[in-house]
């Protein structure tokens, strides 16, 4: 399998690539993270993040990894999203099925925060983000780390898309972790495709 990293080095086969966010060839990217910084290891690099969302680290909460957590007030509408700029989108596949998936707790009143994806006008070459709504879902209560997924599947001419997650007014917090895009029409658990086992 030859994996062309997002920093231009290429992995051959008998190479490891473990950069967090890759594209591989057609027959190889079912089983690839797609998502730039994923487990939001040192920061956030990769992401475009509103004040309300902090990367933060807790003893007995997600085995101690990071994740990042929203608190949402009254009336606030921030937004976490891949990075958000025209040209640095997820490279996808057109016509095809993806499915976006994590771990969250959630416990808020009134409107819950959503997830979507979005893709630009012509594929994010040249516009900006948010562009055109693939798809989109509400989170709901979560007491415990629980799953949740979001299907979409790309337009003819899509290249590009970014993962959106936006406050909706609502007063509580949301823990976002263990983030995995796959090409895939089923829901898959949580892998860490570059540690395998975890």
């Amino acid at each position: 399998m030859t994996v062309a990293v997002g920093n231009g080095v290429i992995a051959g086969p008998g190479n490891k690539a473990s950069v967090q966010g890759v594209m591989a060839s057609q027959e190889d990217r079912r089983g690839l993270q797609l998502i730039q910084n994923y487990k939001f290891e040192t920061d956030l690099a990769g992401w475009s993040a509103d004040p309300a969302y902090v990367r933060k680290t807790e003893a007995g909460f997600n085995g101690g990894d990071p994740f990042v957590e929203y608190n949402g007030v009254s009336g606030n509408f921030d937004n976490f999203t891949t990075s958000n700029d025209a040209d640095s989108g997820m490279l996808v596949e057109p016509s095809t099925t993806y499915t976006v998936s994590g771990t969250r707790t959630a416990n808020f009143t009134g409107n819950y925060p959503q997830v979507q994806i979005n893709t630009g006008a012509d594929d994010g070459a040249g516009h900006a983000f948010p562009g055109t709504t693939l798809g989109s879902m509400r989170f709901t209560a979560a007491a415990a780390e629980a799953r949740w997924s979001l299907q979409f599947t790309t337009g003819a001419d899509t290249k590009r898309v970014w993962i959106r997650f936006q406050g909706l007014g609502g007063v509580g917090r949301l823990r976002l972790m263990e983030l995995n895009l796959t090409k895939d029409a089923a829901v898959q658990p949580y892998r860490d495709y570059f540690n395998p086992g975890n």
